[in-house]
């Protein structure tokens, strides 16, 4: 049972959950879609979809994170288990009345993810903008439990680099790069 402060009554724990963080035989990863949401995410927060048209498109099909696997590394070594993970009390309002539920969430603390991020050069996202992101993205974090603080995230390094075209799609335009390795917290 859960005693919510709201009501002062106690309710039954009717569910459990338990977020993880996706695994294979090489360790723990954050799926590159992942990362693209969260950018997408700051970017509204930032206002840079209502201030440039065509900017939302941009993100959807003009911006990729690579690799499609963003392993989590410390000292060179890429993990296979979390951290930790922590057990948390959730309420909720449903239809059937207050719900509560335990929520455990897997952590891992000061690792690197290493990932490139690709953006179209068609001048609607520029660099400027990019950095605002990821700034607001060190605070906002990457993954679950934000709004408690968790997920947050430094970047280490964030440079320009040039590469090939992306695999597959002819070059309409060369992309423009910018690389990022991040410590993450938990996701």
């Amino acid at each position: 049972y859960n005693n919510d402060k709201e009501d002062g009554e106690d309710h039954p724990v009717t569910d459990k959950s338990w977020v993880m963080f996706w695994s294979d035989e090489q360790g723990l990863y954050i799926e590159a879609r992942t990362m693209k949401s969260a950018i997408r995410e700051c970017m509204s927060k930032l206002g840079l979809f209502q201030a440039k048209h065509g900017m939302k498109g941009t993100h959807d099909y003009g911006l990729f994170i690579e690799p499609p696997r963003m392993r989590f590394e410390r000292e060179g070594v890429i993990l296979k288990v979390p951290d930790g993970y922590q057990d948390r009390a959730i309420t909720v309002n449903t239809a059937q009345g207050r719900r509560t539920s335990i929520k455990r969430e897997d952590y891992v603390e000061r690792a690197t993810v290493r990932f490139r991020i690709k953006v179209i050069q068609n001048g609607l996202i520029s660099e400027a903008d990019l950095m605002k992101t990821l700034a607001l993205l060190q605070d906002a974090g990457h993954g679950g439990a934000r709004s408690q603080g968790f997920g947050q995230l430094d970047f280490e390094q964030c440079v320009r680099v040039s590469g090939p075209p992306l695999k597959g799609r002819p070059p309409k335009e060369k992309p423009a790069e910018t690389a990022g390795a991040a410590g993450a917290a938990a996701g």
